[in-house]
């Protein structure tokens, strides 16, 4: 199999690689091209797609992401492939922990190639009629950058600056005693919700319901899960976040919503 990157002309032929309930993945590759911190690659037989792939980098962390074989090429190796050059492709000396998120169907590859399990996230559907409510949050400002992204930091063991930087002002936070205890960001993938207590994450769990009809976060939340199920959202699937490498430090109880299955 040929390794090589995405370009705008291939972007096309990605329609046919797009699973069930995943975003839309033609999409999801032209807004990342050429954007430093992804590496966006396909796999070719014979000069046609057969799969594909995606790094995303942080400071000194990678998640992979969007790891798809087409529907045509499934159980010929060529998953383990494309993940394998991807993990090649990464410096380990910076890097020295990759992460991802597997669906039942792509865990026994990465598992296989040595990734292992760090905790399972529960996915939920929004119930029917979900009616607006008023906000209790306030838009954030400039002089909140810093504790957004300490918390952000705290919660997910991650320098994430070059994720966050164009949505830290779109934040909607809760401030208790001149400290940010939540944040909500809604222009950021699946919107993620982080938060220092349940009691504050809850109305940002309300708020973001408003305008997305899925929710999922780790099932070790189990506050944050019990509000789900309180809510009336109905679980619909799991899906595991693993690590290839050193295991680092994060919170998985203080993450509401997670920021997407790309990054965890």
């Amino acid at each position: 199999m040929r390794i090589g990157s995405i370009e705008l002309r291939d972007i096309e032929k990605l329609l046919d690689f797009q699973p069930p309930g995943w975003n839309d993945i033609p999409r999801d590759f032209r807004t990342c091209i050429d954007k430093p911190h992804h590496d966006q690659v396909k796999g070719e037989v014979d000069g046609r797609i057969v799969a594909v792939g995606a790094i995303i980098y942080h400071l000194d962390t990678a998640w992979l992401a969007k790891i798809i074989v087409h529907p045509d090429h499934r159980n010929k190796g060529y998953g383990k492939a494309i993940t394998q050059r991807l993990i090649d492709r990464i410096d380990r000396m910076r890097c020295r922990t990759i992460y991802l998120d597997a669906t039942d169907m792509g865990y026994p590859v990465y598992s296989g190639l040595g990734f292992v399990e760090e905790v399972s996230y529960q996915h939920f559907g929004r119930p029917i009629g979900w009616a607006d409510v008023e906000s209790r949050s306030r838009p954030s400002t400039v002089t909140d950058r810093s504790q957004l992204l300490e918390l952000d930091q705290l919660v997910y063991g991650e320098d994430r600056l070059l994720l966050l930087a164009d949505h830290l002002l779109d934040a909607r936070v809760i401030e208790v005693d001149g400290r940010i205890v939540a944040a909500y960001f809604p222009t950021l993938l699946q919107g993620h919700i982080i938060a220092t207590e349940a009691r504050y994450a809850e109305p940002l769990m309300r708020e973001r319901l408003c305008s997305f009809d899925t929710a999922q976060l780790p099932m070790t939340n189990v506050d944050g899960v019990d509000l789900l199920r309180r809510f009336g959202c109905s679980e619909v699937r799991t899906s595991r976040r693993m690590f290839l490498g050193e295991r680092r430090p994060w919170k998985p109880a203080m993450l509401y919503n997670r920021t997407s299955g790309q990054l965890g």
